[in-house]
């Protein structure tokens, strides 16, 4: 059977969302904002996607950190968004001569030759983003799963002898 229409009350009024009068376009100066960036000293800055820029650092020094990129952007790129989303990532690390190795073990796509390498793809059965360094390999997850990503890089590195990772 059929569903009856409801009918439509002056209480029940629908407005469409007004239509932008132009199209959203990309700052000319933005791509050449991020790629002038220099990361603060001890971190890393790494393209996510063509107009955004992940900046990793200790997390001792966080707030330092995006303090420090806002102000390398502020210039250059003034509408640029900086935000921290530290809470909402965990790092699981493995150190040690050969972490691209680990990194083969735990997804499809392998790391570039060249240090540091920044690689996003399915890792560990995740969604995750990875820096490896020649002395080792950083996993990044969303902190919801990060307990699992850990699991499966102890359970596919065991007979390499890594037992804890930090």
């Amino acid at each position: 059977p059929s569903r009856p229409k409801p009918r439509k009350s002056d209480s029940d009024s629908y407005t469409k969302p007004p239509k932008p009068k132009k199209k959203a376009s990309q700052p000319s100066g933005h791509l050449d904002a991020l790629d002038a960036l220099a990361p603060p000293s001890g971190a890393g800055s790494y393209r996510v996607a063509p107009d955004e820029l992940l900046v990793v650092g200790a997390p001792s020094g966080q707030s330092a950190l995006v303090e420090a990129t806002r102000q390398g952007l502020e210039q250059s790129d003034p509408d640029a968004l900086v935000v921290d989303m530290s809470d909402g990532w965990s790092i699981v690390s493995v150190h040690g001569p050969a972490p691209d190795y680990v990194l083969r073990r735990l997804s499809a796509v392998a790391p570039p030759d060249s240090r540091p390498a920044f690689v996003q793809a399915s890792i560990a059965e995740a969604p995750a983003r990875a820096i490896v360094r020649d002395d080792a390999g950083h996993l990044l997850v969303s902190a919801t799963v990060a307990h699992h990503a850990r699991a499966r890089v102890l359970a596919a590195c065991e007979d390499l002898g890594i037992e804890e990772l930090d």
